[in-house]
C-alpha cells in the first residue's frame, strides 16, 4: 500500500488530532534526507530526499509497505538506546539494570519500546527542553563505555549518532512492560490513540538534560 493510501484508509474512522500530529513532527526537525527499507528488502538504504511529512505519516499509520527513518539535528528532545534481540542486554534483568543505571545519573524517565517486528528494543529517555545532539551522544556513550557497557551495533547502540534511526508507531512496534514483554501491539490501536499514547508517554518521562549532563561527565558517575 503507498504511503497515501494507508494514511488516508487510517483516519477514515476520524481526523488525527493536528496538534498531536504537530507534536510528533517537532521531534524531527532535521529532515534533509532520510533512511527508509523497501518491501522485500533486508536492508536500510538512505535516501537524498526530504523526509517529508507525508512520508511521516505514511510510516506512523502503520499500513505502510516502507519503513522509513530520521537522521539527528544540531539539536534533540530524546536520546534512544538501541538494543537488538540478540543482544545481551535484550531481557529484564539487564534492561531494568540499564533503567536503574540512567535513574541514578538523572535520567530516570526512560519507556521502552519494541522497536519492529524483529522485537528489539527502544529505550526512550526524552528531555524537557532542546538538547545539542552531539553533547548527548557523546556523553551517554562515554559514560555507559566507562560503566562496562559493550557499545557497537547488535548489542546496544546510542542515538542520537550519524545515523539515520526507524521512526516509531510503524507496524511491529509495540508498548512494553518493565520486563520488556509486550503490553500492546501498534496495530491493536486507531492511529490517533497510538500516536497520542506515545507522545504522553514521552511527555511525562521527561528529564532535565542539564542535570543529567553533569551527573553523567562526573567521575563519581561511575557506577558498581
Amino acid at each position: 500500500m503507498t504511503g497515501a493510501k494507508a494514511f488516508s484508509k487510517a483516519t477514515t474512522s476520524g481526523e488525527i488530532n493536528q496538534r498531536a500530529r504537530q507534536e510528533l513532527l517537532s521531534l524531527y526537525p532535521s529532515r534533509a534526507h532520510h533512511i527508509y527499507k523497501a518491501p522485500g528488502d533486508p536492508n536500510w538504504k538512505v535516501s537524498r530526499f526530504k523526509l517529508a511529512t507525508g512520508l511521516i505519516d505514511a510510516a506512523i499509520s502503520a499500513e505502510c509497505d516502507t519503513f522509513y527513518g530520521a537522521f539527528w539535528g544540531d539539536k534533540t528532545r530524546f536520546a534512544v538506546l538501541d538494543i537488538d534481540k540478540d543482544s545481551k542486554y535484550h531481557n529484564a534483568q539487564e534492561l531494568q539494570r540499564l533503567r536503574d543505571n540512567l535513574a541514578a545519573v538523572g535520567l530516570s524517565g526512560s519507556v521502552p519500546f519494541q522497536s519492529s517486528q524483529s522485537t528489539g528494543w527502544h529505550l526512550y529517555v526524552p528531555f524537557f527542553d532542546p538538547a545539542p545532539s552531539k553533547e548527548v551522544e557523546q556523553a551517554l556513550k562515554a559514560w555507559l563505555k566507562r560503566n562496562g557497557y559493550d557499545i557497537r551495533c547488535g548489542q546496544l547502540e546510542v542515538f542520537p549518532s550519524g545515523n539515520g534511526l526507524r521512526l516509531p508507531l510503524q507496524r511491529g512496534f509495540a508498548w512494553l512492560d518493565d520486563d520488556g514483554v509486550p503490553l500492546l501491539k501498534r496495530e491493536e490501536l486507531g492511529l490517533d490513540a497510538a500516536l497520542s499514547r506515545f507522545l504522553f508517554d514521552l511527555r511525562n518521562n521527561c528529564n532535565d538534560w542539564p542535570v543529567s549532563y553533569t551527573h553523567l561527565t562526573l567521575p563519581t558517575s561511575d557506577l558498581v
